[in-house]
């Protein structure tokens, strides 16, 4: 049994240096250049780190609007990685890698707690880490890789505080988050 567990733990190590490599290798250059909304959250990171306003003077804002609504939790989140980094490609996308390679974690979390079977949550995991999908968004600086990110992290809070009856409202936190990213 603890050979098991040891390989399983070797296996989801396995998975999270797959999907960490796919995301982190070349960030900065593939894709090439940034989009528009790319530009408006690693400006309004930058502004926000360095004067603790946005680009356009409003203190610690809810949300900026830049053409389009840009909501609070992936600007926030953004900004100490091109405030200290700098403004680049690399430095603004590189939260939404970080996340991706962690919900590659709690997906296999959250597929381990519904089904209690380690083969189909390596497989779910692995589906993740090498989804084309998965892969074009957390190499990018978009918002929907942090939501994802707090809507994993509040499911698994949820079904841990109902296996363990415990009080749910661990889940509260993340569930805001994600509401407040995407």
């Amino acid at each position: 049994m603890k050979n098991k567990l040891k390989k399983h733990r070797y296996l989801l190590a396995i998975i999270i240096v797959i999907g960490a490599l796919l995301r982190f290798y070349k960030l900065g250059v593939v894709p090439s250049g940034a989009t528009n909304d790319e530009v408006g959250f690693m400006y309004n990171a930058y502004s926000l780190f360095t004067t603790g306003k946005n680009i356009y003077g409003v203190t610690l804002p809810f949300i900026t609007r830049i053409g389009v609504p840009f909501l609070p939790v992936q600007t926030y989140l953004i900004s100490p990685f091109v405030g200290i980094l700098g403004i680049s490609a690399f430095s603004g996308r590189m939260l939404n890698a970080i996340l991706g390679v962690g919900e590659i974690v709690l997906l296999y979390w959250l597929v381990l707690q519904i089904f209690n079977s380690r083969k189909i949550a390596f497989w779910s995991g692995l589906a993740l880490a090498i989804s084309p999908w998965h892969l074009q968004l957390t190499r990018s600086a978009y918002d929907p890789v942090s939501a994802l990110f707090f809507y994993l992290l509040a499911v698994n809070f949820f079904i841990y505080a109902v296996n363990k009856k415990k009080s749910i409202l661990i889940s509260l936190f993340p569930l805001l988050l994600a509401v407040f990213s995407y």
